[in-house]
């Protein structure tokens, strides 16, 4: 009954900002590995642009060196933004793998697509260390790091939509078609 009171769906509230904040700052200095990268890139070219470019004494070679540094500063700035803004899409991630765990305990099959992407693996082997399953993330990257689950996915779609028979599937599925390489 602590929870439908107005005491108990503040702490609640409390308790929830304060994860999302752990979240927020474990995001920032450890799960934003490419996105990091990308906002250095960006600041070393915007140095050189700033205080190596005015050293150049030839003028067209300086502006055409100024406008590929802010082209390549430009870029790595869109990446990085493109990575930062995925921000809902691992804390949901991140909050699903807790619940699971806490739930249902370990499962492989909900991980699949955790190990795949390289910032999504770090947040997988984070959680999966926090609650006891070290060992399996091992198990999990032997299992399932070479392959990409979405590719896999829509290549099962694909031979699910063929109405051919299973001989035509399994030469589909080798490469091979009526002794042709495909």
């Amino acid at each position: 009954m602590i929870f439908t009171s107005g005491w108990g769906i503040l702490i609640l509230s409390m308790k929830m900002l304060i994860n999302k904040g752990y979240f927020f700052f474990k995001f920032i200095c450890h799960y934003n590995l490419y996105g990091n990268l990308y906002l250095t890139g960006f600041a070393i070219s915007i140095w050189v642009s700033i205080f190596i470019l005015p050293h150049v004494s030839i003028v067209p070679l300086f502006w055409g060196l100024l406008v590929i540094c802010l082209m390549v500063a430009a870029y790595l700035l869109f990446k990085a933004v493109m990575i930062i803004s995925s921000y809902k899409k691992k804390y949901r991630y991140y909050r699903l793998s807790i619940l699971r765990l806490e739930k249902r305990g370990y499962k492989a099959e909900f991980f699949k697509m955790g190990v795949f992407e390289p910032c999504m693996r770090i947040i997988t082997r984070d959680v999966l260390s926090h609650y006891g399953y070290k060992e399996r993330y091992k198990e999990l990257l032997r299992a399932y790091g070479g392959e990409d689950p979405y590719l896999n996915k829509a290549k099962e779609k694909l031979l699910a939509s063929l109405n051919v028979g299973e001989e035509k599937v399994e030469f589909i599925k080798q490469g091979e078609h009526n002794g042709n390489r495909i």
